[in-house]
């Protein structure tokens, strides 16, 4: 699939917000919550090999869960989120909860990820978390917001994390409004700090007539951020290669040392 876009986009492109600059340690580094300490065995008991997905969407998603969760600055500090708190107490705790009209976030967001990851066979269970994620949207919980994201990519728009090229094609009409939904969610996580929005929104500016040098900046602080933050471990966002190799297409014009280009070959040779 390839990730269609409008390169005439530049007067909604101007309105978003560019992120120029990394967000400081205290930002990114993990609180003293920590989750329950739940056993391999009994993780498997309930979600199988579908708590190891090969889907980029699903582990971007466990990772904007899990970083949100350690974040000093996240508000929702006291929300029981994830999938250590679902195993801990079992899914029919969550699932009652819901049914009973608990509507907290924790009960939306648990759901979500119980029916996107259940080894179970569920009727319904992309309608069900879709609609799940958008009230969690609704209470300002950006992992939900870029899930969402994501998945209007997916489904309405697409995109080939395998292709390098830089992102191109035309849209129109109603999915001229979807993408602009689509960069809107984009442009809520990067201001949280997540980098794999903040990418998006770099390669976005990269297919744009006028703005490669603001693709340039978006997508070297991102990569920063990426590298910088160690909750990012071993989840690669395979969009890190693509932004490196737009990088160094432009290494002779940009004022960056070696050991910085040295970095960005090693991602596009991911």
């Amino acid at each position: 699939m390839y990730f269609h876009l409008l390169k005439s986009f530049s007067s909604f492109l101007a309105s978003i917000t560019i992120f120029l600059s990394v967000s400081s340690h205290a930002d990114t580094i993990a609180s003293e919550k920590h989750s329950p300490d739940v056993s391999f065995e009994k993780v498997k008991s309930i979600f199988g090999d579908n708590i190891n997905p090969t889907d980029t969407h699903l582990k971007l998603l466990l990772l904007a869960v899990a970083m949100d969760h350690t974040s000093t600055a996240s508000t929702f500090k006291n929300q029981k989120i994830g999938i250590p708190y679902i195993v801990e107490t079992g899914p029919g705790f969550w699932v009652g909860r819901l049914k009973n009209g608990d509507r907290t976030l924790e009960v939306l967001v648990n759901n979500a990820l119980l029916l996107l990851f259940s080894k179970e066979n569920i009727h319904n269970r992309k309608q069900g978390v879709d609609y799940l994620m958008r009230l969690a949207e609704a209470e300002n919980y950006w992992p939900a917001t870029f899930y969402l994201a994501e998945t209007q990519l997916s489904q309405k728009l697409t995109i080939d994390y395998d292709n390098q090229g830089v992102l191109s094609g035309r849209i129109t009409g109603n999915t001229r409004k979807t993408a602009q939904e689509v960069m809107t969610r984009y442009n809520r996580c990067a201001e949280i700090g997540f980098s794999p929005c903040q990418i998006r929104i770099g390669l976005w500016l990269a297919s744009s007539p006028g703005s490669a040098n603001d693709s340039i900046r978006v997508l070297r602080a991102a990569i920063q951020s990426t590298l910088s933050d160690p909750r990012y471990g071993d989840t690669v966002d395979p969009l890190l290669k693509q932004s490196a190799m737009i990088i160094l297409a432009k290494k002779k014009e940009l004022n960056i040392n070696n050991d910085e280009i040295q970095v960005y070959q090693r991602l596009a040779a991911l």
